[in-house]
């Protein structure tokens, strides 16, 4: 129902995640980026994000995961559309680390000796 009724705003007022009205300088500091992002043109900040969730999914980030995925439909220009590009830039991510962690390379030789090291890991690969 609070979903219905006041969206996102609502949920995120309700599970008190709305710090940013708290805190005045963390508010700015959002302002500040949301400023630049809609000085970009579409492509170089569809770009930006993809990479942003590349970097995410290579390096196993989750947090900046939620972010990008909290910040996308405002990025955006809508609900639909985040989720569209969130869901693109994740799969973009997701099979650049695929792609990481299959092609022969030292850092693969090196992953595969702490594999030997630890076996315990062997499930990861």
């Amino acid at each position: 129902v609070v979903l219905r009724v006041g969206g996102r705003a609502a949920l995120v007022s309700g599970l008190g995640l709305n710090f940013a009205q708290d805190n005045p300088e963390l508010k700015d500091s959002i302002d500040m980026v949301l400023n630049n992002a809609a000085e970009l043109s579409l492509p170089v900040e569809a770009a930006l994000f993809i990479l942003g969730w590349t970097f995410v999914k290579v390096f196993c980030f989750d947090a900046g995961g939620i972010v990008l995925a909290f910040s996308a439909g405002v990025l955006f220009g809508g609900v639909l559309q985040g989720a569209a590009m969130s869901a693109f830039g994740a799969t973009v991510g997701s099979s650049a680390a695929f792609f990481l962690a299959k092609v022969d390379s030292p850092v693969r030789k090196k992953a595969l000796e702490l594999l030997d090291e630890y076996p315990s890991l062997r499930g990861i690969e």
